[in-house]
């Protein structure tokens, strides 16, 4: 679609005094004038109006053919993007010369196309918005708009004029932060309006040279506020760096116009550094909002998955992660050799060549682990959610491998950590002693780092955890699912087939759920249940009967039932009466499978169910009879 267009529009170029040109990635369309200056409008604000033009129809049809008064009067008053605002008043022809293309090539009469006309009917512009609307989803969503993965947001203010909703914003930040962080690198430059001089503020790391905010002597009215009959401040006087009659810029535009740098893009990434990543502007249906970002249910939190093995748990953090860069989070799995050397970090040998002996040498130097490394990046990156995430925490020794970092589990400011020495030293080096990670030789954690781990509960016992660290984490049971049919979303399991030669298997949901019932009992315990996936099928759902003794049947022998009473075992029985699997393990299941009532069928046909449709057929024949 995106490769159609374009060729199009360039067929329409051919004939035309403007240019028009989509990105290929963005979402930007690129107008020229004859003088070969170039202008930049979002397939946002394409959209937007279509969408005024069709709600104002009637103020546009009678205008189909180009009279540049008309046009630029109709767009200064119904467009309500303020970047197309501004282009149908300064480049009135190439604005409308684009829309025409665009509504030539939704409409598919791109051979028809002329600088000077422009179909208007509610068909042809119902049908371009759609149009527009299917070739923007092909995009990533635009820098200005988007927002993190992951991410529920509360609004906090609203408004349909990009200009007004900066300004909200601004005084919105002016209210909750404190003036240093919102004026951070600032510089004056001495400016007019017309005859009338006043002093600008500058933004530079954000806004170049262009004045932020205008200083002025004495309180101004709408008229000392503009220029050639255009509003160059908004109209509302507030005060900042101990100047009662300052004025907030109205010069702003959607997307880049000319190199102007007060633009939202810009502004959006002032918004995120001024509020550690939790503020932003995007655009929803043509209305601008100012959102406050709360990123994900889990931000900011330790959380532990625990349930019976099989579950899924580590399924249920993939999901968190999904779509999330492979740079911000690392996996590492605890296991009893693991400890706080490997997880935090330590000092240990590196070879270094001596550039003075011209031969390697050994040096002990301190090397950063996974929690060091990933605790800096976050800091260093406040605006992006990370995520550790440790398989198997109970496997390894959770106290040696927190060490003195345990109590930043508590993620409260309050309860900031000095370091061992060595760990100092990096984060000097890595981040600065006045750093908000290392202030003062102290360590907070990050808002925006993320721990989740994983712990299968019938191995609790490995390595207990005490009350203390356990407190420091958020709690997520993952249960044991029963999809009732194939349409039952809630868990693929429903489909995977245990078979015990080329024809005949049974279903494992039916194995699970009936084993289950022996196994959650007092004396054993829901722990030792099997879950969902305890046991992975091969591509086609066929789980194939030696796989099947080797993982289920010996989890069941040796860790559920070998020291308790239990009806699933005979008492003569052993796990090596299993094999030869073909022969005496085949036999000893069917018995398991006929006590536990779980039906047999025929899968000789493509995997289709036969025994159980054949038994329903002579039930209802039995029926009928």
């Amino acid at each position: 679609m995106i490769e159609q267009f374009i060729t199009s529009i360039e067929a329409m170029n051919q004939i035309s005094k403007f240019k028009s040109v989509l990105s290929t990635k963005g979402g930007y369309v690129t107008l020229s004038n004859t003088s070969g200056k170039d202008f930049v409008l979002g397939l946002e604000s394409f959209i937007q109006i279509f969408q005024d033009i069709r709600e104002n129809i009637s103020e546009f049809s009678p205008i189909q053919n180009y009279v540049e008064r008309e046009w630029r009067d109709s767009g200064s008053e119904y467009f309500n993007d303020s970047a197309a605002n501004t282009m149908s008043t300064v480049q009135t022809k190439p604005l409308f010369t684009t829309l025409s293309k665009i509504n030539s090539i939704a409409n598919n009469v791109v051979s028809s196309y002329n600088d000077n006309n422009f179909i208007i009917s509610e068909e042809y512009i119902d049908k371009t918005i759609q149009y527009l609307k299917d070739l923007l989803d092909l995009y990533s969503p635009s820098e200005s708009q988007s927002i993190p993965l992951n991410s529920n947001y509360d609004l906090i203010e609203s408004d349909n004029n990009l200009r007004r909703i900066i300004f909200k914003s601004f005084i919105y930040c002016l209210r909750v932060f404190k003036e240093e962080i919102l004026m951070q690198g600032y510089t004056f430059k001495q400016s007019r309006i017309e005859d009338r001089s006043y002093t600008g503020i500058m933004l530079p790391k954000y806004f170049g040279n262009e004045n932020l905010i205008g200083v002025f002597d004495e309180l101004q009215s709408a008229d000392t506020l503009q220029s050639s009959n255009t509003p160059r401040f908004m109209y509302e006087n507030f005060k900042i760096l101990d100047n009662d009659f300052s004025y907030f810029t109205n010069q702003w535009t959607e997307t880049v116009v000319r190199g102007r740098k007060l633009n939202l893009v810009n502004y959006n990434e002032y918004l995120s550094a001024v509020s550690s990543g939790n503020l932003k502007i995007i655009k929803e249906e043509g209305i601008f909002k100012l959102i406050k970002i709360t990123t994900g249910k889990f931000y900011n939190k330790n959380v532990i998955f625990f349930g019976a093995p099989g579950t899924g748990k580590s399924h249920e953090v993939k999901e968190i992660l999904k779509g999330v860069s492979p740079e911000d989070f690392q996996r590492i799995t605890f296991h009893p050799e693991y400890d706080y050397t490997s997880f935090v970090g330590g000092y240990k040998p590196v070879t270094v060549f001596n550039e003075t002996k011209q031969e390697n040498e050994i040096q002990y130097n301190f090397q950063p682990e996974i929690f060091t490394n990933m605790y800096i990046k976050a800091w260093q990156e406040t605006s992006k959610q990370f995520y550790l995430i440790i398989e198997e925490i109970n496997r390894g020794n959770c106290a040696e491998i927190f060490g003195d970092i345990f109590q930043l589990l508590d993620r409260n400011p309050e309860y900031s950590i000095t370091p061992s020495g060595n760990l100092q030293k990096h984060l000097e080096k890595t981040l600065g002693n006045g750093h908000d990670g290392f202030k003062n030789g102290k360590m907070t954690m990050p808002e925006n780092l993320t721990i989740l781990a994983t712990m299968n509960t019938s191995d609790q016992s490995l390595f207990p955890m005490d009350s203390a660290f356990k407190r420091r984490w958020d709690w997520e049971y993952v249960s044991i699912l029963n999809p009732v049919n194939e349409d039952d979303s809630s868990s693929k399991s429903f489909g995977f087939i245990v078979m015990i030669n080329e024809n005949e298997g049974f279903r494992w949901i039916d194995f699970m759920q009936q084993v289950n019932k022996h196994i959650a009992t007092p004396y054993i315990g829901m722990d030792k249940c099997l879950g969902n996936y305890f046991i992975k099928p091969d591509t086609a759902n066929r789980i194939q009967i030696r796989s099947f003794v080797h993982k289920v049947i010996f989890y069941l022998w040796n860790d559920v039932f070998k020291d308790e009473e239990n009806e699933i075992f005979d008492k003569e029985i052993t796990y090596h009466s299993f094999f030869p699997v073909e022969t005496n393990g085949i036999r000893e299941i069917r018995k398991i499978l006929e006590l536990l009532n779980v039906t047999v069928n025929n899968y000789s046909h493509n995997g289709q169910e036969q025994g159980q449709k054949e038994t329903e057929v002579e039930q209802i024949d039995e029926q009928q009879d």
